[in-house]
């Protein structure tokens, strides 16, 4: 389920850091990512595309 978004971010600050702090969260996916393609080459992108897809929508959103 998706989170509404009841107010936008107007300030450059907290644009930024919003912006920052989806960026160190999709980062993280990745390492995650190439950790188990380590331990599992038969690991796809398709999971690290979900997660990162959440994560943006999740972080972008401002409730």
């Amino acid at each position: 389920m998706m989170k509404e978004q009841n107010n936008i971010p107007t300030g450059k600050v907290e644009r930024a850091g919003k912006f920052v702090t989806t960026g160190l969260k999709v980062g993280t996916n990745y390492i995650k990512h190439y950790t188990r393609k380590l331990l599992d080459p038969s690991t796809t992108k398709e999971e690290l595309h979900q997660d990162n897809a959440e994560d943006i929508i999740t972080k972008r959103s401002v409730t």
